[in-house]
């Protein structure tokens, strides 16, 4: 058996689609309905053509239409959108890895970001714990478990 274009295309956008649940950027999702919905027009014997063009242009409108809408509905209501220079003390963050100060290990997710994170204490925070955040740095957040 031979493969055929609308093959490629289908191979394409699982290919596309497999990326997307890996990364969650949304920006794979996009190009998977585009390269899906050429890979349609390839089957019922379409040009080439026409297929690249649409390919090209469903995967702009994609973008134009999804990702935004798609951000406004997985960014938190409370609107609180943090960055290097927001200030993170008193916030609480979830232990992603097990915080170890004499092994010098740690990480906590606060909004969405991995930083790395650590104890004045000395105690061993376990994975899946939350914490409230101490201190911080453009390196690493002092905490305490909650």
């Amino acid at each position: 058996m031979e493969l055929e274009i609308w093959h490629l295309w289908m191979l394409l956008s699982i290919g596309l689609f497999v990326v997307e649940i890996v990364t969650s950027t949304f920006s794979s999702l996009c190009f998977g309905i585009g390269s899906l919905s050429a890979g349609v027009l390839a089957y019922a014997n379409f040009s080439i053509s026409i297929q690249l063009v649409v390919f090209i242009t469903l995967s702009i409108i994609s973008i134009m239409i999804l990702k935004p809408f798609l951000r406004q509905k997985l960014i938190s209501k409370k609107g609180v959108h943090l960055s290097i220079d927001t200030d993170y003390i008193g916030r609480e963050a979830y232990v992603m890895e097990e915080i170890n100060p004499h092994k010098k290990k740690g990480k906590v997710i606060i909004a969405g970001t991995g930083k790395k994170a650590t104890t004045t204490s000395g105690e061993i925070i376990p994975e899946g714990a939350f914490v409230e955040i101490l201190d911080s740095s453009e390196v690493e957040l002092t905490v305490k478990e909650i």
